[in-house]
């Protein structure tokens, strides 16, 4: 039977975070005072009475995939037959329902459970890649699987500091939008990290049921992390095209500024339950801050590995200035209205 690890402290999303959970993730050590105390304990009160506030359209065996409840200015989250964990201002208290399934509940922490934490709090969180571009942050946006985690790889190997491979918190500072650094891991595909790294076989499982493997980064298998939070300068969504049928193009475009915002909410981390909790409004606004420096973008390119050269260098072109750029891009560089 596992039992809780000792307490160690981590920097991560912007917030010093204290723990007794056994993550097998590389993270970043820290010292100082908490932000968040997570807390692996025994039990938890029940489940409180009356219907969630949101359920998940998606099931495991057969149910919700998650639950949530607010009570008394707390939030729980019940992911059955895996943990239950009750959020509040400082700490978080997790239950673990089945130890079996702890990589699950470890991905589960980094990412829902601490997203839902941080929009509690006002942060916006995004489901994307970023990195650092001459001390700016870019952010790559789209579905699972169609590409960010790829193009983010492709930069970092080339040197470009990750900002994070799958949840980006966003602090507001004198109206600065700063991204903020999530941790020194990537999750990646097999074939990823053999066209990038060489092999794979021996990076760690993220559970056992998939083969997508945890990588390290900054410790001399992968580029470098980026020691700080970065300004935004650009929010893209990705759009890979065959190249057989439409061509080996390069394209970066604006979108404008009301469509915008709709994308930003459909790849933010926790859109519905955000919606479901009455946080949409406020979430709304902030999109609308964020965008006036950081405008989104459509990104075009061919889809494989062979062309991710050509996208990195078309980013860096973009990179230096609005008039500047590779001469393979489309001549459209104007800012969304």
């Amino acid at each position: 039977m596992l039992t809780p690890s000792l307490y160690h402290t981590y920097q991560l999303f912007g917030i010093t975070l204290v723990s007794n959970f056994p993550f097998t993730y590389h993270l970043q050590a820290a010292s100082g005072p908490a932000d968040l105390t997570l807390d692996w304990v025994a039990d938890l009160p029940a489940s409180p009475d009356g219907d969630p506030v949101f359920t998940s359209s998606l099931l495991v065996r057969g149910e919700p995939m998650l639950r949530a409840w607010q009570q008394e200015g707390c939030l729980r989250l019940l992911f059955p037959h895996q943990a239950d964990f009750l959020l509040q201002a400082e700490r978080i208290f997790c239950q673990i329902l089945d130890e079996n399934e702890l990589p699950v509940i470890e991905t589960n922490i980094l990412a829902a459970v601490l997203a839902a934490w941080l929009e509690q709090r006002g942060v916006l969180t995004l489901h994307a890649s970023a990195v650092t571009l001459n001390g700016q942050g870019l952010a790559f946006l789209s579905q699972s699987g169609n590409g960010k985690t790829g193009l983010c790889l492709a930069l970092v190997h080339a040197g470009h500091p990750m900002l994070s491979d799958d949840i980006l918190p966003l602090m507001e500072q004198n109206s600065v939008f700063y991204g903020q650094p999530a941790f020194p891991t990537m999750r990646i595909h097999p074939d990823e990290a053999q066209y990038f790294l060489g092999a794979y076989e021996h990076f760690q499982r993220v559970n056992p049921r998939i083969e997508k493997r945890l990588v390290p980064v900054g410790t001399g298998d992968l580029g470098s992390f980026a020691p700080a939070p970065a300004p935004m300068r650009g929010l893209f969504i990705l759009q890979r095209r065959d190249p057989a049928q439409l061509g080996e193009e390069i394209e970066i475009k604006p979108f404008p500024r009301a469509q915008a915002a709709v994308e930003l909410v459909r790849h933010s981390f926790t859109a519905r339950l955000a919606a479901a909790l009455g946080w949409q409004a406020r979430r709304l606004d902030a999109f609308a801050r964020l965008l006036r420096q950081a405008p989104v973008y459509q990104l075009s390119y061919p889809s494989g590995f062979d062309h991710l050269t050509r996208v990195r260098a078309a980013l860096e072109a973009w990179c230096e200035g609005p008039k500047t750029g590779d001469p393979s891009l489309k001549k459209n560089r104007a800012e969304p209205t």
